[in-house]
């Protein structure tokens, strides 16, 4: 997997608006899911955009606009706000892809990135990834639909 095309998202959803939004406002979330093929990549950002990069090399992209997709977009958004409030923000550069069986949630704010990560199976019943995770396959399953 091309891990330069997630950096330039992370890079894109941190870049200042003319609108800057508080410290914790969520401008976007990635979720990254290792797995034995390579990693599964899910992005969407506060202006309705979303992307999907399956690990086989397939790739969705919306580009915002209103729409079911777009809302399943401000959905996850919105789903992760508890971590954006509860996990502090990284110091440093962003970390390497999750090895396989794990999964990371970012959450990209103004004042930075915040993360979690562990195994898949933890995050399906965890309080603040559970909801994340149920959100980033609806996303997923819409945009999957697309193709």
């Amino acid at each position: 997997m091309n891990t330069a095309m997630i950096d330039i998202w992370y890079a894109e959803a941190a870049k200042p608006s003319a609108n800057a939004p508080g410290p914790l406002d969520v401008r976007g979330v990635i979720l990254e899911v290792g797995l034995e093929e390579g990693l599964d990549v899910l992005a969407a950002f506060g202006d309705g955009r979303a992307r999907y990069l399956n690990h086989s090399g397939n790739v969705v992209i919306w580009e915002g606009g209103e729409g079911p997709v777009a809302e399943l977009a401000a959905a996850l958004i919105e789903s992760a706000k508890p971590i954006a409030e509860n996990i502090g923000v990284h110091d440093g550069e962003r970390p390497p892809a999750p090895p396989a069986g794990s999964m990371r949630i970012s959450v990209l704010t103004e004042s930075g990135l915040h993360f979690g990560q562990g195994p898949m199976s933890a995050f399906g019943s965890h309080p603040m990834a559970a909801p994340v995770l149920d959100a980033g396959v609806t996303l997923m399953g819409a945009l999957v639909e697309m193709r």
